[in-house]
């Protein structure tokens, strides 16, 4: 059964990109085509509920690809969402870590523009921007420490607070 598989991993090796994942062989290919739009995501929502696993790289791409519409990546994410894939939980976790959903470079520079147009009426729209964001990041906050609670990893978070408290 060995020499069988063994075999079939050369043929597939040399015929095409395969890749082997719990003990299958699977081809993957190098010819897919990014996901630009919510139809894009709707198919490869359909490949994976089929059980393809092609369609988690290119949503996980499209989940981290800053230059698509918002829908488009957070349809993706939704997408991920319904599966358990290693790949999905380690493209969150690296999201996350890295606070890479955050947007933060287009609101500093659109700031920054605005500052130089010397407005004064754009104090009113930076005051405002002062609340909601810090509003935001407080909410944000919340989740998550939630999420940290909820993975019972409460007594983790006091300790590395504790730590940072001293710097």
């Amino acid at each position: 059964m060995k020499n069988i598989i063994y075999i079939l991993a050369l043929v597939c090796i040399f015929t095409s990109s395969c890749v082997m994942r719990n003990g299958k062989i699977e081809r993957i290919s190098f010819n897919n085509p990014a996901i630009e739009t919510m139809e894009d995501v709707n198919t490869q929502r359909e490949l994976l509920a089929d059980g393809k696993r092609a369609p988690i790289t290119l949503l996980i791409n499209a989940y981290n690809n800053s230059n698509l519409n918002y829908d488009v990546r957070m349809a993706s994410l939704e997408a991920l969402a319904e599966s358990k894939d290693p790949l999905v939980i380690e493209a969150i976790q690296k999201s996350i870590r890295n606070a890479e959903l955050i947007d933060l470079d287009m609101m500093i520079k659109s700031v920054s523009l605005l500052a130089k147009y010397g407005d004064s009426e754009s104090i009113g729209a930076l005051t405002s921007a002062l609340k909601k964001s810090e509003s935001k990041i407080m909410d944000l906050r919340e989740v998550i420490v939630n999420a940290i609670g909820e993975n019972g990893l409460v007594s983790s978070l006091n300790s590395k607070l504790f730590f940072c408290s001293f710097f």
